[in-house]
């Protein structure tokens, strides 16, 4: 249990990259 937790947290920041990234990428385009 405890390692699936770490798991979580090393992948978290990458997903909130990727969400980041998602978001902007059709602002940059459109400009």
């Amino acid at each position: 249990m405890e390692l699936l937790f770490n798991y979580t947290l090393r992948l978290l920041p990458g997903l909130v990259l990727i969400g980041l990234l998602v978001a902007l990428i059709p602002r940059i385009h459109s400009v």
